[in-house]
């Protein structure tokens, strides 16, 4: 595990929830169509304030990420790209001002559901910053160009440079998607990283929550064919071949703060869901300061973590959806990846040679001035 990475830290900007897709296992309702401009314009002087506030030493890393909403759907003005340029001018300004020993990093987060896509381009290569596109073949596009324009626009990002990851979200649908070969999530492996979005209840939950056995199942698809740029994939793999190294986090920052409309704390603690905190944590009073310990905490009772031998070494799973009042736990999934993979230690020896060849195409384009994502 790199050790820089125990010394960074995070900020998720929501910009506005306006939205030009209506996807099922979405979280906002996108009952608020207005983009704040204000908001977005004193974001850089309230992020600034609240990094002062946390007072965390020897951060070496900073990253921002930008959400909607969707922030480059075609109706939205070209204008707004100027109010985003800004954005980040200012940020790194500011940033730069008061701790210039800090390394700056921006990401943009995308559905990929557009057609002007070189106003996009053009913003990234401006800013310095790229891009996470989210792609699921099931709940999330309602027509099938929709789907064809989020895959040719990442196969653009990509050839550009500009594409940091890919992210799916694991519900019940996707995963089945997955499995049975009616995505064309092995089609976009070119893209070295893959970001696991662990699905969080809505309305829909009935049709898309995942059991524990659906992940599992998930996960044992993932390395019988060689999926290793699944990051949550990856760590388990490092954790059995590195049993001393520092266990890897799901979320690489050490400290990491949601910059939402009217707030800026640790994880939202009322989130958008449609459901009540009570259905997630119970009676617990769950504020700013220990909302993520308290996640934690529940999470590891109800999985019974303590109680796993790989406990040590586990990287753990987003406990969001576990912790819902209707998840029904069972054999933990990532337990019975470790036995799985135990069981076929050739799916070790196959994950060594492809990190082997990583850290080459790695090495390869830093010689060649070519950053290889």
């Amino acid at each position: 595990m790199n050790v820089l990475a125990q010394n960074r830290f995070g900020f998720d900007c929501l910009l506005f929830e306006r939205c030009n897709m209506n996807c099922s296992f979405c979280l906002e309702d996108h009952s608020n169509s207005e983009i704040d401009l204000e908001w977005i314009r004193n974001m850089p002087q309230k992020l600034l304030e609240r990094f002062k506030e946390e007072n965390i030493p020897d951060i070496h890393k900073i990253t921002f990420r930008y959400w909607g909403g969707e922030l480059f759907f075609d109706e939205l003005p070209d204008s707004l790209f100027l109010e985003y340029r800004e954005l980040i001018n200012k940020v790194n300004e500011l940033f730069n001002k008061e701790f210039p020993n800090i390394e700056l990093s921006h990401s943009w987060v995308s559905n990929g559901v557009y057609k002007n896509i070189d106003r996009v381009i053009e913003l990234l290569k401006d800013t310095g910053s790229n891009l996470s596109i989210s792609y699921d073949p099931v709940g999330r596009y309602q027509k099938s160009w929709q789907e064809s324009f989020a895959l040719r626009n990442i196969a653009k990002f990509h050839s550009e440079g500009l594409l940091a990851e890919i992210s799916i979200t694991l519900t019940k649908p996707n995963i089945e998607a997955y499995i049975s070969g009616k995505s064309c999530l092995r089609n976009l492996v070119f893209c070295k990283k893959f970001d696991i979005n662990y699905y969080i209840p809505n309305k829909n939950w009935q049709e898309l929550l995942p059991s524990d056995e659906d992940l599992f199942n998930f996960f044992k698809w993932v390395v019988d064919w060689r999926l290793f740029c699944i990051i949550d994939v990856s760590r388990v793999l490092r954790s059995i071949l590195y049993p001393t190294a520092n266990i890897e986090k799901v979320c690489n920052c050490d400290h990491h703060i949601s910059a939402c409309k009217g707030c800026l704390t640790y994880n939202c603690v009322t989130s958008s869901t449609v459901f009540p905190n009570k259905d997630f944590y119970g009676n617990k009073e769950i504020t700013e300061k220990n909302v993520a310990k308290v996640k934690q905490q529940l999470g590891l009772m109800k999985r019974g973590c303590m109680f796993c031998k790989y406990s040590n070494i586990c990287p753990k799973c987003c406990y969001t959806s576990i912790l819902y009042k209707d998840y029904k736990v069972t054999e933990c999934p990532f337990k019975k990846l470790y036995e799985y993979i135990s069981d076929h230690q050739e799916i070790l020896e196959d994950f060594k040679g492809w990190e082997k060849g990583m850290n080459v195409a790695s090495l390869w384009g830093k010689r060649n001035n070519n950053e290889v994502i």
